[in-house]
Formats: structure tokens, C-alpha cells, sequence
């Protein structure tokens, strides 16, 4: 995969991650015609788009975006780890999530 489509890939979860009004309709009522949830975007992230060994070749001299997504990567596996089997209604709502979506605003807005 070429790096500048891994990286959109990347960012396209990222901001799914960072979108507090898609987690509740599609993620927690299920509305629209999108399906999508938590652990979807977990998945694609880690395991699809290898998200890790992505940050191990990035171009970092795109200093901003670099450390922030080294940054949202370090408190996402923290809070996975914690949190392995959560509610939505209880994620939507947790301390640690809102701020993994306010880091993860952080790199759509460096992108």
C-alpha cells in the first residue's frame, strides 16, 4: 500500500474516532444507512491498516501530525486495554474517551 493511501485510510478512522455525533447515531441508535461500531474502527485501525507499523515508517517530517498520532496511538492502547469489553452507552460517556476523540480532533486538524 502506498503511503500517502495508507495514511488517508488512516485518517478516515481517525476522524470517525474524533466525531462524537456519528459515534451516537450510528454507533449507539444505529441510525443512517452506515454500519459502524467501536470495535469496527479498532479493528480496521490496528489490524486492517496496522496503524503501529505505520507510525514506525512514517515520514516524520511532518513533525505535528507525527506526534499526534504517536500521542492518540500511546491513550488508545492504554484505554483498549482497560476497556476491553464497554458498553457504548458507557463509552460514549467516559472520561478517557473524550479524550481520545479530542486527541484524535487534534490530528485530523494537523492532516
Amino acid at each position: 500500500m502506498n503511503q500517502d493511501f495508507w495514511e488517508k485510510q488512516i485518517l478516515e478512522m481517525i476522524k470517525e474516532i474524533s466525531d462524537e455525533k456519528k459515534q451516537e447515531e450510528v454507533w449507539l441508535k444505529g441510525q443512517g444507512a452506515e454500519v459502524s461500531s467501536y470495535e469496527e474502527v479498532i479493528c480496521s485501525l490496528y489490524d486492517d491498516l496496522n496503524f503501529e507499523l505505520f507510525l514506525e515508517k512514517y515520514d516524520k517530517e511532518k513533525n505535528i501530525l507525527y506526534k499526534n498520532m504517536l500521542e492518540l496511538n500511546n491513550k488508545l492502547n492504554i484505554f483498549i486495554k482497560k476497556n476491553n469489553q464497554i458498553e457504548i452507552s458507557d463509552l460514549l460517556f467516559d472520561r478517557e474517551w473524550n479524550e481520545i476523540q479530542n486527541l484524535a480532533k487534534k490530528v485530523v486538524e494537523a492532516s
